[in-house]
């Protein structure tokens, strides 16, 4: 992440915007969006939002079937990172509560 953008205040749209992300050698500018779990990005309707078009990056805490993209409302591929790839349980469990505290 080069830049996460501005948090998005708005309940609706994708919850960071105009991040700049590099992914491999190429950089990227647009919005990020963070689910709880890989599939929230259908379940939310993500998938047929234009909202969501200019997703660069989605983040999710859990990806029980370990996909590595999702997909926007034009078709585009977008990079899907599931942080428990990267945390521990510990620390996966308090960003939890942070950021989704009904769950």
């Amino acid at each position: 992440i080069l830049d996460p953008g501005e948090f998005n205040k708005d309940s609706s749209g994708p919850d960071f915007r105009n991040a700049r992300v590099k992914i491999d050698n190429l950089s990227y500018v647009g919005d990020v969006e963070i689910d709880r779990d890989y599939n929230d990005w259908k379940h939310h309707g993500h998938n047929i939002d234009r909202k969501y078009n200019k997703v660069i990056l989605h983040v999710c805490f859990v990806n029980k079937y370990r996909q590595n993209y999702v997909y926007n409302k034009e078709g585009r591929k977008i990079v899907s990172v599931c942080l428990a790839d990267y945390l521990g349980e510990d620390e996966i469990k308090k960003i939890n509560e942070k950021i989704f505290p009904e769950h």
